[in-house]
């Protein structure tokens, strides 16, 4: 079943208690750079998943486009990129995982084709936690059972 995430969720204040079914337990989550802050609420508020995809940089050629772009820093955006990416394995990729993140089998970044350097980056880091986290292909993990 396809949800929207309600309006809700882009004013911080109203996210709260969170407004995501709980019964919900494969969810694909893409935003066009979202912000840190907007983004580690929702990790934060994430029903018990078994799936998680996340895609955070647009796939079109927005980027590329001037007249879009002429007051954007586009440096910015790929930190945010990067700081969503680092909330998202700190609490649901590195152990101990976060409360519900403990049932979650699979995880994929929809954002790894279009940048192997930082996939590699996550990957390493979660080697290094030494958690049961596993690459199944690029840009996914799979949890591997004890």
């Amino acid at each position: 079943m396809l949800e929207r995430l309600p309006k809700e969720l882009s004013n911080m204040e109203e996210f709260n208690p969170p407004r995501i079914t709980p019964s919900i337990r494969e969810m694909s989550y893409i935003g066009i750079f979202p912000m840190e802050s907007h983004f580690a609420r929702l990790i934060e508020h994430l029903p018990r998943l078994d799936q998680l995809y996340v895609q955070i940089a647009p796939r079109s050629n927005i980027l590329d486009d001037a007249e879009k772009m002429k007051e954007v820093d586009t440096e910015d955006l790929w930190m945010e990129r990067n700081r969503c990416y680092a909330i998202l394995i700190r609490d649901l990729l590195n152990p101990p995982p976060h409360h519900k993140a403990k049932y979650l089998t699979r995880f994929e970044s929809g954002d790894a084709a279009g940048d192997l350097e930082a996939w590699n980056r996550g990957v390493e880091h979660v080697n290094r936690a030494g958690s049961n986290w596993r690459v199944q292909s690029d840009g996914v993990f799979m949890r591997q059972d004890e």
